[in-house]
């Protein structure tokens, strides 16, 4: 969603350009290996508590969308 929303505003504003720099850095803060937990795959949630939460995003559905994301990720 953040990077949509990034990509939606295109105008030369300050309002506009603080978004697209927002969304930017939002994406680049992601730690998608840390993510994975001790499984290969990217957890569903993380708990202060608990730590990460029983499932994990796999399969051919929204998850794709996430790995894509990962494997384009600048670190």
């Amino acid at each position: 969603g953040v990077l949509a929303g990034g990509a939606y505003f295109t105008g030369d504003t300050d309002d506009e350009t603080e978004i697209r720099d927002l969304a930017e850095m939002l994406y680049r803060r992601v730690d998608w290996r840390w993510m994975q937990g001790s499984r290969p795959i990217l957890r569903q949630g993380w708990k202060p508590k608990s730590g990460f939460l029983r499932y994990g995003w796999e399969g051919y559905n929204e998850a794709t969308i996430l790995y894509v994301l990962a494997m384009a990720a600048p670190d």
